[in-house]
């Protein structure tokens, strides 16, 4: 079952007409799963200095509740203010330090 329809996320949040025609490779897959969670990491441990050298400079981050955000800068400073209204909020639970 596609993740879409078991999903309790609002409508729109995941689009399935959005998916590539074709299926990335095994590599870029773990590529990917691994930047994401270099940058929750980042995002965790409040390290905005390995956060900026993650992102490009013409970063998009594009949330369906918090907006867009068309630099890597104008995210970064995001996250600053989300995580100082938020002090315990962490992606990923396990990031215990």
């Amino acid at each position: 079952m596609p993740f879409h329809d078991i999903t309790e996320l609002p409508p729109g949040f995941c689009n399935p007409e959005t998916t590539l025609e074709s299926e990335l490779s095994t590599s870029n897959r773990i590529q990917i799963t691994e930047l994401l969670h270099r940058i929750y990491l980042c995002e965790d441990s409040r390290d905005y200095e390995a956060l900026k050298q993650i992102l490009v400079d013409d970063y998009i981050n594009e949330h369906p509740l918090f907006g867009k955000h068309e630099s890597a800068s104008s995210f970064i400073v995001f996250c600053q203010m989300m995580l100082c209204e938020k002090q315990q909020l962490k992606r990923q639970k396990i990031n215990n330090y």
